[in-house]
């Protein structure tokens, strides 16, 4: 369930934090593989969280499938 996606960004329903989060699972972003989008490794999705604290920018997330 953490990783169905329960929200994706049309352009118009919801801040997309600057076009950096394009779908949401439970508290966990999902990034789609959708080409000049969120691609990382194109043709991967991906599921993780971004930090950002005092400072702190960082980024964890997995292939669970791989």
């Amino acid at each position: 369930m953490m990783r169905s996606i329960n929200w994706l960004n049309n352009g118009t329903n919801g801040d997309d934090f600057g076009k950096l989060f394009n779908s949401w699972g439970l508290g966990t972003q999902v990034i789609t593989a959708t080409p000049n989008k969120d691609v990382i490794f194109p043709g991967t999705i991906m599921y993780g969280h971004i930090g950002d604290a005092s400072g702190l920018i960082s980024a964890l997330f997995t292939d669970p499938v791989n």
